[in-house]
């Protein structure tokens, strides 16, 4: 199946609008933390700890939606 759409909707789940924003421009652009962090005007420590709790919610979304955990390596 077409991952893109499964993960554009489980990233629409995610709780915050703002952890929303930003696992979107690490995964869309993939920017480093810091560039993140200057586009988004805030510390790359709060991009790395908004990452570091996004990450495995949306692991969990996506294998709800069956999608195996193999899909980081994609």
């Amino acid at each position: 199946p077409d991952l893109l759409p499964i993960l554009e909707a489980c990233i629409d789940q995610l709780p915050d609008p703002f952890m929303q924003r930003v696992v979107r421009l690490r995964l869309d652009e993939e920017l480093p933390l810091r560039q993140l962090a200057e586009r988004l005007g805030v510390a790359a420590t709060r991009i790395h700890n908004t990452l570091h709790a996004a990450y495995p919610l949306l692991r969990d979304l996506l294998e709800e939606r069956g999608c195996e955990p193999c899909w980081l390596a994609a």
